[in-house]
């Protein structure tokens, strides 16, 4: 998966200075805000990038937000390249470098064997069917494993040289015309023989997988796919939830948190996350009872009683608010934030007591 999966791990060359270092990531820090700022023409934003791609051409990260703005501006070709340069260039290459398949393809021939050349049959299918040449959430569900239909597409290719190699007889697969009926067959044969809630699982089980590594834009997807076989399935709407939110989409991450909570289900891990997601949005009487609910689960959670003393605070309820910072601070003591926000709910409780004597 090359144009839908960000680098795993992206460094400097040693060659590159820590004044270099700090430009490099300001530029793209400052892509991001002209991408926001004008998200209908990424022009100035690819400028930018490339900046930052001449200072460090290693640097995975860069060369890969590059090549999605190219992408999205339709410059197909030089996007490309730069897919080819973040994946060659991760520090963590889990995904197939290019010094792989040329060896497998040298070995190919230095032994005289077959070989099926999945990347470039893929990428003449991708170019057929898509009109550009980067492989992508089309053909892989994460970084590596193929879609049912890419699976399907890769037996086909094996079947076939396998043909063309004699090693097995019948009828050349895309050549007889009678192919294409047996194989719609044999496809519906397999499909029908798929467990759609093993499915359902797997799917939301690389949604976790890529959550916990922090590919958000990757899991999010995943999610959705795990809702379709089971729906409102809470872990797969939280994780989705999740996903939106660390993408800047919190409109979207509430209504998922709102479809969770009103669902069949309960899922008592986004008791805090959608709680700290209201709060950040000061929907503090909303936020209360989750947060009450959270500490139900772990009451021992400083930054719960954090939250849920910044809400009473908010609300008006200073006694509250001093007793559950003061819980904040004895669980993890000293935090600035806390000790802060502690000494405001003090003040304000100590002047409603006066204005009440008074």
């Amino acid at each position: 998966n090359e144009s839908d999966c960000s680098p795993f791990k992206s460094e400097f060359a040693s060659t590159v200075t820590e004044a270099q270092q700090t430009e490099v990531l300001n530029l793209l820090s400052q892509a991001e805000r002209e991408i926001a700022d004008n998200e209908h023409d990424p022009s100035q934003a690819i400028q930018t990038l490339t900046k930052a791609t001449q200072i460090a051409p290693e640097f995975a990260e860069a060369r890969y937000r590059l090549g999605k703005l190219l992408f999205r501006a339709r410059k197909f070709d030089l996007a490309h390249i730069e897919f080819m340069a973040a994946l060659n260039e991760d520090i963590c290459p889990l995904r197939a470098v290019d010094e792989i398949t040329t060896s497998i393809r040298r070995v190919s021939e230095e032994l005289n064997v077959p070989v099926v050349d999945f990347e470039e049959s893929l990428r003449h299918q991708c170019k057929q069917e898509r009109g550009h040449p980067s492989l992508g959430a089309d053909y892989f569900l994460d970084h590596v494993h193929p879609t049912i239909a890419t699976n399907n597409l890769l037996a086909l290719w094996i079947v076939d040289e396998l043909q063309q190699a004699k090693i097995i007889g019948g009828e050349r697969l895309f050549s007889h015309p009678q192919s294409q009926l047996e194989l719609d067959a044999a496809s519906r044969r397999v499909m029908n023989r798929i467990d759609q809630r093993a499915h359902g699982v797997a799917l939301r089980n690389l949604a976790k997988v890529l959550h916990w590594s922090g590919k958000f834009a990757e899991a999010a997807p995943r999610a959705t796919d795990a809702l379709e076989l089971l729906v409102d399935d809470p872990e797969s709407r939280y994780v989705l939830a999740d996903c939106l939110h660390h993408l800047g989409d919190d409109t979207a991450a509430l209504a998922q948190y709102e479809l969770l909570f009103s669902g069949p289900k309960d899922w008592s891990k986004a008791y805090l996350p959608y709680a700290d997601l209201l709060v950040e949005h000061s929907e503090f009487a909303r936020a209360k009872p989750y947060l009450i609910l959270a500490l139900v689960v772990d009451p021992a959670n400083a930054y719960t009683h954090y939250l849920l003393g910044r809400t009473h605070l908010e609300l008006g309820e200073y006694k509250f608010a001093v007793d559950s910072l003061i819980e904040a601070n004895r669980i993890y003591p000293n935090e600035p934030a806390t000790l802060k926000l502690l000494k405001e709910a003090q003040e304000r409780l100590r002047n409603t007591a006066a204005d009440a004597v008074e």
